[in-house]
């Protein structure tokens, strides 16, 4: 069980993210039984959270969402966010980038 995070920014580009379940309820004995079926049927399995939505850059910045590539591009773009009120300033970095900055590579 994720959240889903998607939609059309003001610039027109789409964004999708799945987020981490902070605290998993313990399952019922019929989910178990489902996701065994599921799987017997060939059933995509479950994506993984993205681990960098929603998280906070060590210079303040905050991971806000997962911009998907617009045609010609390689990979996602994560859209990125400081400030307070109505002053933002926005940037958007790979995802490399925002792990290098986390220490993460």
């Amino acid at each position: 069980m994720q959240t889903e995070v998607f939609g059309t920014l003001a610039t027109g580009a789409r964004h999708r993210a799945l987020l981490p379940v902070l605290r998993r309820p313990s399952p019922a004995p019929w989910r178990s039984l489902l996701q065994c079926l599921a799987a017997a049927a060939g059933a995509r399995r479950e994506e993984e959270p993205d681990p960098l939505v929603g998280r906070r850059l060590p210079d303040g910045r905050w991971v806000k969402a997962r911009v998907l590539p617009a045609e010609g591009q390689a990979e996602a773009r994560y859209l990125c966010c400081s400030g307070s009120g109505r002053r933002v300033e926005h940037s958007y970095l790979g995802a490399g980038e925002c792990r290098r900055l986390m220490g993460e590579v």
